[in-house]
């Protein structure tokens, strides 16, 4: 065959036949007969087919010409070190800026969400050449081949910076097939904008898929925040990111104990799984049995172990570039899912604790801080004077009642280089050849651990552990918060436990068919999470913009935490409080004690209020195991105001409450709607551990934004005759 048969398979008679019919069309043209195109052609004309708006050609491109928002349009990489020092131009739509007052702009973020997969195809040949895992779309993350939902092919997903009086819109896309979505600002109140809150079937319909969202809200304070999933498991397969609001230097308290807040100065936590989530979601019998880590990302990148200790994979770590001698602001955020707290500790350098959830704190400096799923802490690093070397290991570990399942062979790895230290490269650093250390040395001074007893001096072994209570704020908290007034106070007990259907695998799948919230999540133990004895079932319409829709039988309310210990309740949970009052909230494990292991052994749970920053009042570990007297004490000691908050209390919105213990927190409700409650552990919210706060009645609700959409079931009756 020749070579021109070879490009042109079109050739002898075929390709007449062809050139006829190519003829045949310039003639039928030519004379204006058009056949079955007419309709379409006058409308049309023969010039060329012009599409209207929104059906073919080119719709990103038409849909920019007809959007006044495409100029405000954000970047996705702000935090991949590129906009560290970059000055904005006065006119610039960047918002990732140093911040002005009365400079407030508008900043417009494109979510794509969609299925995708760790090295996947993009990757190529990742990790070797290493090269190959920074590649466009490329997701190495500790190496290990496995399917994720991620926004624009990121993980994490775009960090949103923006300065505090910005308005963020943000067009949220679901292209997940048969899956629906939505999001959550993790942090922000949402004063005025409940309807952006981002709860499905509180405060808003699912997003279907291919259907678009759009969240529109302003910033309610500065500080470090985050967004993820708030859809089933979507959040522990990589659908999050990070979320941080500055304002002008002269606003900030302790803007003169450090140097630089760089964009890229955001470690984030995510611990990763070698399987999707969903299939942790009923729980396995056998291999693997519960829902624990394979290992930690910083800020994506990470690498697995294997049993032995070597590494699964040669994929890159994340790294964080300082100078000698200056000091930095990072945002560290627990992005993490499961019930494992995270320790994370900077090989030889202190930090300095100045901000905690989305407040400022007065400075503590520390060796390390413990974060739970969905805490956030603000530190200053001080870079070395003359550092000894260019590089220092940041690991995040495990701690409480995983430290010893995972026996230290769970490890989030990441690097702080100075770029002006000893022997540093000009270029992409060569990790073998970097002394790894399988553990840092053991911190001498550490926060955050909610299983020991926090008495604020050094044991024996000269380690001292520090709680939020030795936090102090930066403001005076309200009198009202110090001093409650007896009638205008609500006060809500929050018993966070699990129930274990008496270990009868019958009761929690019963013979006769009918179903239950049973889970087994370690193997052949059956349970169901709860508040209160009742574990919370989700509304079939959206409490906040159609409430009159809900059966009235499906709610219920109980404020005390013994009540149904040997019985479970399943319904729609809601605590109602007035509006304005002082809401005093009673945070505490009642999971019944087990006598076989210590404290430290055993899980604590972190709870999440939406809609409001809480006053932290008092928070400790009982001294006995019998949960049901030493909260009848503890409720009996704040009746009588024995225990009352510091003046300047710290404000937090997501608190670990310790096992065997409590935390005791205070609000002022002036913020009207239906505010989600749970635990941060993915598995135990889906599975029951949560609540709404009713702030007010509906009439005392924002308005819904126009258009809003609405959903129902829907249930119409057939002709029986």
């Amino acid at each position: 065959m020749s070579r021109t048969a070879i490009l042109n398979p079109l050739n002898g008679c075929e390709s007449e036949n062809v050139l006829l019919l190519v003829l045949i069309g310039i003639t039928l043209n030519l004379h204006g007969v058009y056949g079955a195109g007419e309709e379409i052609n006058e409308q049309n004309p023969p010039g060329g087919f012009i599409p209207r708006s929104g059906f073919g050609g080119d719709c990103e491109a038409e849909k920019k010409k007809l959007d006044p928002l495409s100029k405000y349009l954000q970047p996705d990489d702000i935090a991949s070190g590129k906009y560290d020092f970059l000055t904005p131009a006065p006119n610039s739509t960047l918002c990732t800026r140093p911040c002005k007052r009365n400079d407030p702009k508008i900043c417009y973020y494109k979510f794509d969400v969609d299925r995708f997969a760790t090295m996947g195809l993009p990757c190529r040949k990742c990790p070797n050449p290493i090269e190959q895992c920074n590649r466009a779309h490329c997701i190495a993350a500790d190496g290990f081949e496995k399917s994720i939902v991620v926004v624009n092919h990121l993980l994490p997903g775009p960090s949103i910076q923006v300065c505090e009086g910005d308005t963020i819109v943000v067009d949220v896309k679901n292209g997940m097939g048969g899956s629906t979505i939505t999001i959550h600002w993790h942090g922000l109140t949402q004063t005025g904008t409940p309807h952006m809150d981002g709860v499905p079937m509180i405060t808003q319909c699912p997003i279907l898929e291919n259907q678009v969202f759009r969240y529109t809200f302003k910033p309610d304070n500065p500080g470090t925040f985050f967004w993820h999933s708030h859809s089933g498991l979507q959040k522990l397969d990589g659908f999050e990111g990070s979320l941080i609001v500055r304002q002008p230097d002269n606003q900030q308290h302790y803007r003169n104990l450090y140097d630089y807040d760089l964009p890229s100065h955001i470690i984030f936590l995510q611990d990763w799984l070698h399987i999707t989530a969903d299939e942790f979601y009923q729980g396995l019998r056998n291999n693997p049995v519960g829902d624990l880590p394979n290992t930690y990302l910083i800020n994506g990148k990470a690498r697995s172990r294997n049993p032995d200790g070597s590494d699964y994979s040669k994929t890159p770590f994340t790294v964080y570039k300082i100078k000698s001698d200056y000091s930095y602001l990072f945002h560290i955020i627990g992005g993490t899912c499961t019930v494992c707290p995270v320790r994370v500790q900077i090989e030889n350098h202190l930090m300095t604790i100045i901000g905690v959830d989305g407040r400022d704190t007065q400075p503590k400096t520390v060796a390390s801080v413990t974060l739970a799923a969905g805490e956030r802490v603000r530190v200053i690093i001080n870079g070395k004077r003359t550092p000894n070397k260019y590089y220092f290991w940041i690991h995040a570990v495990p701690v409480g009642i995983c430290e010893s399942i995972l026996k230290n062979n769970v490890v989030g790895e990441a690097l702080l280089v100075y770029t002006d230290g000893p022997q540093a490269p000009s270029g992409p650093i060569d990790f073998e050849t970097l002394v790894r250390k399988k553990q840092l040395d053991p911190p001498k001074t550490r926060f955050g651990n909610p299983s020991v007893a926090c008495t604020g001096k050094r044991d024996a072994q000269g380690i001292l552990e520090l709680c939020y209570k030795h936090l102090r704020g930066d403001q005076l908290a309200p009198l009202g918060i110090l001093n409650p007034p007896k009638e205008f106070k609500n006060q809500v007990i929050i018993g966070v436990g699990e129930y274990t259907y008496n270990d009868n695998i019958d009761e929690a799948y019963p013979l006769d068919g009918s179903t239950k919230m049973a889970f087994n999540p370690i193997g052949n133990i059956p349970m169901t999470n709860t508040v209160n004895g009742i574990a919370f079932v989700m509304p079939p319409v959206p409490l906040l913009t159609q409430y009159d829709d809900v059966p009235q039988c499906l709610f219920c309310s109980s404020n005390n935490p013994f009540k149904r210990w040997t019985k479970i309740e399943y319904c729609l949970h809601v605590f109602r409080v007035e509006y304005p009052s002082i809401v005093e909230m009673v945070l505490v494990d009642i999971d019944p004690p087990d006598h076989s292991s210590p404290r430290t052994g055993r899980i604590s749970h972190p709870w999440h209020t939406h809609g409001y920053d809480q006053y932290l009042v008092d928070q400790g570990l009982f001294q006995t195991e019998d949960i049901g007297t030493e909260l009848q004490n503890l409720l009996g000691k704040l009746e009588r105001k024995e225990i009352v908050p510091p003046d300047y209390p710290i404000l937090k919105d997501t608190w670990l409450v310790p096992s065997g213990g409590y935390v005791v927190i205070r609000i002022v409700a002036n913020n009207p709607g239906f505010w989600f409650m749970h635990c941060h552990f993915a598995y135990h919210h889906e599975r029951g551990m949560a609540a709404v706060l009713k702030v007010g009645h509906t009439t005392d609700n924002p308005p819904p934004p126009d258009y809003f959409p609405k959903c129902s079931n829907y249930l119409e009756t057939p002709d029986l005759d």
